[in-house]
């Protein structure tokens, strides 16, 4: 696929979604270890791994790394 779908969410008329960073681009791959995965406070970062797409979080807990697609504020 080569779309992100997101729903619009509003915190006190905020956009509850500040910025979308990409890490991985076409050209540069960024791989990271489970141990080396950041767990953010605020925002998620998803990551692909071969057990299929998820949060940084969820990769940890799981025990797998991925390569870093991005970061969600």
């Amino acid at each position: 696929f080569n779309y992100l779908k997101l729903k619009l969410r509003y915190i006190n008329k905020e956009p509850a979604i500040t910025e979308i960073k990409r890490i991985s681009h076409l050209g540069r791959r960024v791989y990271q270890s489970s141990k080396s995965l950041k767990v953010p406070k605020f925002g998620i970062i998803i990551v692909s791994t071969p057990k299929g797409i998820m949060t940084s979080r969820e990769a940890k807990k799981k025990d797998v790394g991925g390569e870093v697609i991005c970061e969600i504020r």
